[in-house]
């Protein structure tokens, strides 16, 4: 059977295409293609696509939402539906069967990569607006409620497995903060920028109390599940930090980052909170997914909660498309898939490997402080650059961070950059026990190494860490490993390999334009190095 999944969206379109004969599957994000962030495709995209690898799909399987007027379930209790929508096999050539899944859902399925669906307990989800305006949902077991007899427009899924929340919407008190602060970007992506100035405020205990012990929550957190946004209304009007105080709305305002800090704290509390209240075994396999997903913060209080809880590196709309193909293998009974190389399983152009001397050149100039792209193999699934699309530098510099914000990235100064770090070695390191390859949670530096590594050690000494496997990553490994010879750390400084306001690079084009216009020491596309004279 050959299944073709894609979501349109607003915003980070994507399509997965699978053939369950031969095992063929491809992914890709349209934004890697276009070079646009956040790109919005189209149907002619899919068509491009689908030509391209003479791929006829006798199964297509969407998201929308009715973001694009391709239809969507009639209520936040019915999760999927067979629909038959001609536009769509008209514009693609195709004669395919066609399925429409619930936003929510089709984030929870498309974890497969780290965990197989059948065995998930609880799919939870958390994101700016899923369809029928949900913005959290908790789905029990997953893989249980995807039946024929469901399938019917209009019959609900098993309602007594889902749980959605409208009112409590965690990354727009962030989005929200980020726009009030005039910072420049897509509002999208604001949650994340204000995700890193939490560190430099104190929490305003009165003001937690206030909010954790408000009326609202007299019944806790997952009573809001049946509440407007006017019941929820006294409670929403505490976790704006800037309708709580006068501007300006920056760090240097001490009142304000206050509150953004002490607001961070009490969403944060709100997300645990719903875990905590719906799990009824602290050892059950849990995902989580959605652009909340993306907060290493909150996540962080997640897993020391629970040990078996996954979060995939796309968990925002981009890795859509896989949820969509999981729907059909699982309504269809195909057997379990796997996609080779993941997360670097973007569908762009790759290169050819570097021998060890051209490693070796990068090391040394990694050594030297130098800032070096480093562009290798297929690029990541995810917003998150692990090794493949990566900006490197010395995490040892006493003004790394600023040295590299200046030249090349123009970030935001509290933003902190990331360490990619020997896994063998984390726990040297980091308050850390087991891998986290994603860059998914926020971990404590280890007291006796902070004034080591002072490029990647946030101001509240955290750090996103990134391990590195040989069996993830054999050429990173190898870099890192040789790094760690010569300096004695094992890990380097990662950052994502593209320009403000563009999406991770796809193609050396790219790359070439890159480093001829910013101040970029050298970068090295596959086994081809460029170095600028010093």
């Amino acid at each position: 059977m050959k299944i073709l999944g894609f979501y349109i969206g607003g915003h980070d379109s994507n399509i997965m295409i699978y053939d369950s004969e031969t095992k063929f599957i491809k992914y890709s994000k349209s934004e890697r293609y276009f070079g646009v962030k956040h790109h919005r495709a189209n149907l002619s995209w899919l068509k491009d696509y689908i030509n391209k690898y003479d791929f006829n799909p006798d199964v297509i399987v969407w998201t929308d939402g009715n973001r694009n007027n391709l239809g969507q379930c009639s209520s936040s209790q019915e999760l999927y539906k067979k629909t038959t929508n001609n536009e769509i096999n008209r514009v693609l050539g195709t004669n395919a069967d066609c399925y429409i899944i619930d936003h929510h859902f089709g984030h929870g399925l498309s974890c497969w990569p780290l965990v197989d669906t059948d065995k998930v307990k609880y799919a939870f989800c958390s994101d700016g607006k899923g369809d029928h305006l949900d913005r959290f949902s908790i789905i029990k077991n997953p893989y249980e409620i995807i039946d024929e007899k469901y399938l019917e427009p209009g019959v609900l899924t098993k309602p007594e497995n889902i749980i959605k929340i409208k009112s409590f919407c965690p990354s727009a008190t962030l989005d929200h903060v980020g726009i009030a602060m005039k910072l420049y970007g897509a509002v999208i992506d604001m949650a994340g920028k204000v995700m890193g100035a939490y560190a430099y405020g104190d929490i305003k205990q009165d003001h937690v109390d206030k909010c954790l012990n408000s009326p609202v929550l007299k019944n806790g957190w997952t009573s809001i599940k049946d509440m407007s946004d006017e019941d929820f209304k006294p409670l929403d009007d505490l976790l704006y930090a800037h309708a709580l105080c006068e501007g300006p709305y920056n760090l240097d305002n001490k009142e304000f980052v206050d509150y953004l800090t002490s607001n961070h704290y009490v969403v944060g509390k709100g997300v645990e909170s719903l875990f905590l209240e719906n799990v009824d075994d602290k050892d059950d396999v849990i995902t989580y997914s959605g652009g909340t997903a993306q907060n290493t913060v909150w996540n962080e209080e997640l897993f020391s909660n629970f040990k078996n809880l996954h979060i995939p590196p796309h968990p925002y709309d981009g890795g859509m498309s896989l949820g969509c193909v999981e729907f059909a293998r699982i309504l269809f009974k195909l057997d379990k898939m796997t996609l080779p190389n993941f997360p670097y399983v973007q569908d762009d152009e790759e290169t050819s490997i570097p021998d060890e001397s051209t490693i070796d050149k990068v090391v040394d100039m990694l050594v030297d402080g130098k800032i070096v792209g480093w562009f290798q193999g297929a690029g990541e699934i995810g917003p998150r650059a692990l090794g493949n699309r990566s900006i490197l530098m010395h995490p040892g510099l006493e003004k790394g961070k600023d040295i590299i914000n200046e030249r090349v990235k123009h970030r935001e100064y509290w933003r902190p950059f990331a360490p990619s770090v020997l896994e063998e070695y984390a726990g040297e390191w980091f308050d850390l026990d087991v891998p986290s390859p994603y860059m998914l949670r926020a971990v404590t530096t280890k007291e006796d190494k902070r004034k080591i590594i002072p490029s990647v050690t946030h101001k509240d000494f955290s750090s996103r860490v990134q391990t590195v496997s040989k069996e993830q990553n054999l050429l990173y490994h190898t870099l890192i490993k040789k790094f760690y010879d010569k300096t004695g750390i094992p890990l380097v400084l990662n950052t994502s390999l593209n320009d403000g306001g563009q999406p991770i690079f796809s193609y050396r084009k790219q790359c070439v334009e890159f480093y001829n216009k910013v101040d970029i020491d050298a970068i090295c596309i596959g086994s081809e190095l460029h170095c600028k004279d010093t």
